[in-house]
């Protein structure tokens, strides 16, 4: 079950809105994560949670071969350690301690420029991304209709679908989202997707 509101509150306070493993400042890009999952027997509780960045969130989840996972020992020392720096008041925003991180980033903005998406791209990937949603493009009577987390339109049959599918046909290219097998109705974030997903939304804020 999800976390108390009370609880994601709580974790979110403690962390100063600050991802528990890269450290970033994500103010409205946070995740509160199952430390140990709920299907192990994990508890939605205080104890069990931590606060990660969508990307890191991806990357928590993730299986590679021949590479350490995250541990259940080691997340619980990342979160305590970023709670104590954010109680001793030396970690925020403007912390030159994140610089690695914000190169980082910059290298990554520079992709997502290089990869010239419209803006209707990037709002279906950023959409999906924020509620890690599939991207799907069902058939209705004379119509299609677009449904990318909380973002739905009705595309019709004419130029609004040709621009969505030509939108979508873009993220498939630049392998920021992969064909999950229902005919070309449904698209599932890779985690290079979700990478510059979380690239694009931490520009738009700092552009409001």
């Amino acid at each position: 079950m999800p976390f108390d509101k009370a609880v994601a509150d709580q974790v979110l306070a403690k962390c100063g809105r600050h991802c528990c493993l890269c450290r970033r400042f994500r103010p409205t890009w946070l995740q509160v994560h199952h430390i140990k999952e709920e299907s192990k027997g994990g508890e939605s509780t205080e104890a069990n949670a931590i606060a990660l960045c969508v990307t890191c969130h991806i990357d928590v989840h993730t299986k590679r071969p021949f590479t350490q996972r995250f541990s259940f020992e080691e997340l619980v020392q990342h979160r305590d350690q970023v709670f104590r720096l954010v109680d001793e008041g030396k970690l925020c925003q403007a912390d030159d301690s994140l610089s690695e991180f914000i190169i980082d980033e910059s290298s990554l903005q520079s992709t997502t420029e290089e990869l010239k998406l419209s803006a209707l791209a990037v709002k279906i990937l950023v959409s999906a991304a924020e509620v890690e949603s599939q991207i799907m493009l069902h058939a209705s009577v004379g119509r299609r209709d677009l449904s990318a987390g909380k973002y739905s339109e009705s595309v019709g049959m004419g130029r609004r679908l040709s621009e969505t599918e030509e939108a979508i046909e873009q993220l498939v290219y630049d392998d920021l989202v992969k064909d999950v097998g229902y005919e070309g109705t449904r698209w599932q974030l890779t985690h290079k997707g979700y990478q510059v997903a979380d690239i694009a939304m931490a520009m738009a804020i700092a552009t409001e």
